[in-house]
């Protein structure tokens, strides 16, 4: 596996690189081995997640001053690109131009995106407020303009060059309204999970927390691990998810302790707390998201930081977009990070011994999105020929994407952790003394460093 720092322009800000898929018309497993190469382990050269330690200071600095120039210099440093043929850089993508992000025009019988509601005769709805409430139900999160913000920031990060400033509104405003038609769909689909959205009362911290798990899904670190955990998936080859869930680990446990300093650096001591044994890769092996994520389309894996990055060095962008296309792009990335808050609102719910089943279809893609007119190929992250709208869509929800899976993978290490601890051999111990496994989550790192510096039996 080759990696690069930098593509022959010499930019120093790209996230992580495409994957170049195959050419021919070959089988998928021929396709496969080709276009994913040998990426079996995540950090497997020096510039994997292995080489990232020397620039801690500068990505703590970057997350901390919010530089997002500082942020991308440093994922640079730690992602690198799979050619085939030992090429090395963005610049000459499978399918080069001919991959249009964004189109001048959208279908003419497109369905409209969910617009935001104006109420003029009657009483406005009453929605709660931590300024008079010291807890409010999960089912306002829906409605909360902080939610709201953060989701609008995290498009808006994904989305450079194809929204503008400009741009913050309609975004703001698209992302309101989807999420209330999010809300609507589970009221009117699942009248039973809007109940448990009701009953589960949240305090101020906990609001804070889903905000804060719901804005991680933009920051570079965790999508450069879900993209890794992607490319994982579709090597592979299996939508069973105990295979994929098993390929995913593997990938993971070569690097198993950068991935937990990452978590240690980004993720709250609040949020572990949240975190327990239940939905372990709940929102990476959903079945239309192993769907989309292992689509074999003949088309390039999508892997920029950015739609702007990417427009310049593989592909074409159109600039004058119509407003109902970026409308349409919103919506994507607002299911997305739909699931990510459903996601989070589950793990509380379980505090409370609520339990919440939230059908996948309020936030699914197929179901809400018009495929009929945007055609299947939208259900995928692969980037096709003179796809404009489609492409553009999938720029703005893929890294979303990545983002949720690399939550995901921050999750799941400290599992990870006990399962390769549980399976070293065993030592004869006096009777009455067992192994003392650490409670979730563990009270010291020692816990862990103990049984992983047992000696093996003689």
């Amino acid at each position: 596996m080759r990696h690069a720092g930098k593509g022959p322009h010499g930019s120093s800000i790209q996230l992580f690189q495409l994957l170049e898929e195959g050419e021919g018309e070959g089988d998928v497993s021929s396709q496969v081995d080709e276009a994913v190469g040998a990426p079996k382990a995540l950090g497997a050269s020096a510039l994997g997640l292995g080489g990232c330690k020397g620039l801690k200071a500068l990505s703590r600095l970057a997350l901390a001053a919010g530089a997002v120039l500082v942020g991308c210099a440093v994922l640079a440093a730690c992602s690198g690109a799979v050619r085939r043929g030992g090429q090395e850089g963005a610049g000459s993508g499978l399918l080069g131009k001919s991959a249009v992000i964004g189109s001048k025009q959208v279908p003419e019988n497109l369905s409209s995106v969910p617009e935001p509601e104006h109420f003029v005769i009657g009483h406005p709805s009453y929605h709660c407020s931590y300024a008079t409430s010291e807890r409010c139900p999960a089912s306002e999160l829906f409605f909360s303009s902080e939610v709201h913000e953060v989701a609008t920031e995290n498009l808006m990060q994904v989305g450079r060059g194809i929204f503008s400033l400009a741009d913050r509104d309609l975004v703001r405003e698209t992302v309101a309204a989807c999420f209330h038609n999010v809300s609507n769909q589970i009221q009117e689909h699942a009248e039973a999970s809007m109940q448990a959205l009701q009953h589960i009362q949240l305090d101020e911290k906990e609001r804070n927390s889903v905000l804060t798990w719901i804005r991680l899904m933009s920051v570079p670190q965790v999508q450069s691990i879900g993209y890794e955990v992607a490319l994982a998936m579709r090597r592979s080859l299996s939508s069973d998810p105990a295979i994929v869930r098993t390929a995913v680990e593997e990938v993971l446990s070569v690097n198993l302790e950068n991935v937990k300093e990452l978590r240690d650096d980004l993720v709250s001591p609040r949020l572990l707390e949240y975190w327990g044994p239940e939905q372990q890769w709940e929102l990476t092996l959903d079945p239309e998201n192993l769907a989309v994520i292992q689509a074999f389309r003949h088309g390039e894996f999508y892997g920029s930081l950015d739609a702007d990055f990417y427009s310049k060095n593989v592909s074409g962008l159109v600039k004058k977009l119509p407003v109902k296309e970026k409308a349409y792009g919103v919506w994507g990335g607002v299911l997305e990070q739909g699931r990510a808050l459903i996601d989070v609102v589950k793990l509380l719910a379980t505090r409370q011994d609520i339990e919440l089943l939230v059908p996948a279809q309020a936030t699914s893609l197929d179901v809400n999105v018009d495929v009929e007119d945007l055609g299947s190929e939208l259900l995928s992250c692969e980037l096709q020929p003179q796809d404009g709208m489609n492409n553009l869509m999938k720029a703005l929800f893929c890294p979303l994407k990545y983002g949720s899976q690399g939550l995901d993978a921050l999750r799941a290490v400290h599992h990870m952790e006990l399962a390769a601890a549980s399976a070293l051999p065993d030592v004869p111990r006096p009777p009455g003394q067992g192994l003392d496994v650490p409670a979730f989550p563990p009270s010291s790192a020692a816990d862990v460093a103990a049984l992983l510096s047992r000696d093996p039996p003689s």
